[in-house]
């Protein structure tokens, strides 16, 4: 929804008109979800809300937090907003617009003048199609396969090491 290059900032056409809409769809989340439910807001480069990512595998009801979910989502669709749900997954999130990380990705080489050596890496379907686009392709996953990803590579989540300089 966003790509910064240096100071210059591209945004997806449409999205800033939708943002009121997804600060009302945060603020019905966060007075629906009970006690254990995540809401992290997924920010711009200036601090703005662009988008929600919802979890609630820690909420101790099941049963209650999927008539949770169901309201949420309800709320979401009727406003027009974009869920992704990850089948068999806690969590969805939530955009104004339709992403297109494959599109994204093809300006990000265009803009930086790049023809090869780019590496991308995801973990979920949404990156498809900047999987496709990249030169080699990583999906990060919770156990051996991932038949929903369409990278080259794997690697489980355990594995990624966070380096600190």
């Amino acid at each position: 929804m966003e790509l910064k290059i240096g100071s210059q900032v591209y945004k997806a056409s449409g999205v800033d008109e939708s943002l009121p809409v997804l600060n009302q769809a945060l603020e019905y989340a966060q007075a629906k979800l009970r006690e254990g439910g995540v809401i992290e807001p997924e920010c711009d480069s200036n601090g703005k809300t662009m988008a929600l990512s919802l979890d609630w595998r820690q909420v101790r009801n099941r049963q209650e937090s999927r008539m949770m979910v169901e309201k949420i989502l309800a709320f979401c669709k009727k406003r027009s907003l974009k869920i992704i749900e990850y089948p068999g997954q806690p969590c969805l999130d939530v955009y104004p617009c339709d992403i297109d990380k494959g599109k994204a990705l093809v300006t990000l080489k265009e803009k930086l003048g790049l023809s090869g050596g780019v590496l991308y890496m995801g973990y979920s379907p949404v990156d498809n199609a900047a999987f496709k686009e990249a030169d080699v392709s990583i999906g990060v996953t919770r156990n051996e396969k991932a038949p929903d990803l369409d990278c080259r590579y794997g690697i489980k989540f355990e594995d990624v090491v966070l380096c600190q300089h």
